[in-house]
């Protein structure tokens, strides 16, 4: 009933055509590009498997915020839950088979990351990097390798990565919340022992650095504090977290300058 509103970023098509002409294969909503949204838990027992919402812990209630945040906004959404395993590759293999399934060129992506998580997250935007997808936001929150903490978690953020929000803490404090079914504690910290970050001697994160601060824009929030732990960093966080991402939702493709 309208121009297309991403008419001027692909003059390559006709502001008549719908669908790119192939509307059998192709669905538009309001002539607006998808959210596409991988996102990854916390503990390593996972494989680097798809998961779900309810086994995700508190990722899974930010992994659907992001999907309602999208839908509200007219948008399309596709996304996945990943859990992670003991090293990266497993996490990120199956992060870029889901992204060269699902990603179309004018997408915005979203990547998330928590505590185990986190690593794979940054090891993720580093291969869709090689395949030239650029990534609009990275959430990463507490990043660490248990008991090794943030000694070993990647924290340079590449330069197709246009904004980085990474919360973390510095007590070593507690299990990461929720890498099993059997749910989460009220304390927000995992109720099984598989849970993936160590009480000895605890989990905590640390500061990010962009590659390339021109082109990407890293906001560290160290909300270290009485009460703030390591498993539940992320609900503590989301005042922070999940306005920012809306934000980015709603406002998409005008704060995408790459």
């Amino acid at each position: 009933m309208n121009i297309d509103p991403l008419a001027e970023d692909f003059v390559y098509n006709s502001t008549y055509a719908f669908s790119e002409n192939s509307p059998v294969a192709f669905i538009e909503l309001e002539g607006l590009e998808k959210v596409l949204a991988i996102y990854y838990h916390g503990g390593p027992t996972g494989g680097g498997q798809p998961t779900t919402v309810g086994k995700a812990g508190y990722t899974g209630q930010y992994y659907s915020n992001t999907q309602a945040a999208a839908q509200n906004s007219g948008r399309g959404f596709s996304g996945t839950i990943i859990a992670p395993g003991v090293t990266s590759a497993s996490g990120v293999k199956t992060g870029m088979n889901f992204a060269k399934a699902n990603y179309e060129a004018g997408d915005q992506v979203i990547v998330y990351g928590y505590s185990y998580g986190v690593d794979v997250a940054v090891d993720l935007t580093e291969s869709l990097q090689a395949e030239g997808i650029n990534v609009d936001l990275l959430v990463t929150v507490d990043g660490s390798d248990g008991p090794l903490q943030n000694n070993t978690v990647n924290t340079d953020i590449p330069d197709n990565v246009d904004t980085n929000l990474n919360i973390y803490q510095t007590d070593n404090s507690g299990t990461s919340s929720s890498s099993k079914s059997t749910g989460v504690t009220s304390s927000g910290t995992s109720s099984g022992s598989n849970s993936g970050s160590s009480n000895s001697p605890g989990s905590n994160g640390g500061p990010n650095s962009a590659v390339n601060s021109k082109k990407t824009n890293v906001i560290n929030k160290n909300i270290t504090g009485k009460g703030v732990t390591h498993g539940n960093i992320q609900q503590k966080a989301k005042n922070i977290v999940q306005p920012l991402i809306n934000t980015k939702i709603h406002n998409y493709p005008k704060n995408n300058n790459q």
